[in-house]
C-alpha cells in the first residue's frame, strides 16, 4: 500500500490518501527505468555539471551567437547518450513520458499529477525556454524537437533530413554552439529523469513499511 501526505496550502493543512502498491503489469518496468537511470547517473558528464556554469551565450555583431567556456570530453557526452537511449527512446518499455505516464495513472491524484508535469517541462526543455528561448525564425534551438532532430542527425543516427534542419540554422548557431546547447538540455533532462527516479524510490521504500508515507 502507498499512503501519501500532500500539502494543500490553499486550505492550509494536510490531506492523505492511499493506493494500492503498483501492480506487477508495469512493476517490472518501473523497476528497469530505475536501473538505467543509475547507470546513466554513473557516467562522468553526469557526476559534474560543474562546467554548465562556467558557459554563457553571446550575440555577435552580426546576428550570430557564440558561447564561452569548455564542455566535457567528446567521450564523456557519447558515453552519457549511450545510457541514456532505453530512457530517451520513446519505444522503449522505461522511455521517460511512459514510465511518468504510469505513475500519474496508478496514483491518481491531481497534485501528484501537476508534479509529474512540472517534471516532464524539465524534461523536453520547456523549462528551459522559460529561462532564456533561442531560436532562428520558427525554429527553437533549446527544445525538444530540436534535440531530436540533433542526436538523429549527429550522434545516434546520420539522418539526412535531420542533417537538412541541423545546417539550416548554422549561419547564426554554429555547430559548436548548437552542441553547447543541447549539453544544456541533457542536464535538464537528467535533472526531470533523478526527480522521477527519487519519487520512484520513495514510493518503493514506503510500499513495504506499513508506516512510512510519501511527503509531498
Amino acid at each position: 500500500m502507498l499512503r501519501f501526505l500532500i500539502s494543500d496550502p490553499s486550505k492550509g493543512g494536510q490531506r492523505e490518501f492511499e493506493r494500492p502498491g503498483f501492480p506487477d503489469a508495469i512493476k517490472a518496468d518501473l523497476k528497469e527505468f530505475l536501473e538505467c537511470a543509475a547507470r546513466l547517473n554513473e557516467c562522468s558528464f553526469a557526476q559534474d555539471p560543474s562546467f554548465l556554469s562556467k558557459i554563457s551565450f553571446k550575440l555577435s555583431k552580426d546576428g550570430s551567437v557564440r558561447s564561452e567556456g569548455t564542455l566535457p570530453p567528446d567521450e564523456q557526452i557519447e558515453a552519457f547518450l549511450l545510457r541514456l537511449r532505453p530512457i530517451y527512446l520513446q519505444k522503449e518499455r522505461t522511455h521517460f513520458e511512459r514510465i511518468a505516464n504510469h505513475i500519474s495513472k496508478h496514483i491518481n491524484d491531481s497534485a501528484i499529477t501537476e508534479t509529474i508535469r512540472v517534471w516532464k517541462r524539465e524534461y523536453d526543455g520547456r523549462a528551459f525556454q522559460e529561462m532564456i528561448t533561442m531560436s532562428v525564425g520558427p525554429i527553437t534551438i533549446n527544445s525538444e524537437q530540436f534535440l531530436d532532430d540533433y542526436l538523429n542527425a549527429i550522434e545516434y543516427h546520420r539522418d539526412k533530413e535531420r542533417r537538412k534542419k541541423i545546417h539550416q540554422v548554422t549561419e547564426h548557431y554554429s555547430l559548436d554552439v548548437q552542441k553547447t546547447i543541447v549539453a544544456f538540455l541533457l542536464f535538464f533532462r537528467l535533472s526531470a529523469i533523478n526527480r522521477l527516479t527519487s519519487f520512484l524510490d520513495i514510493c518503493f521504500e514506503c510500499e513495504s513499511n506499513e508506516k512510512a508515507k510519501i511527503k509531498l
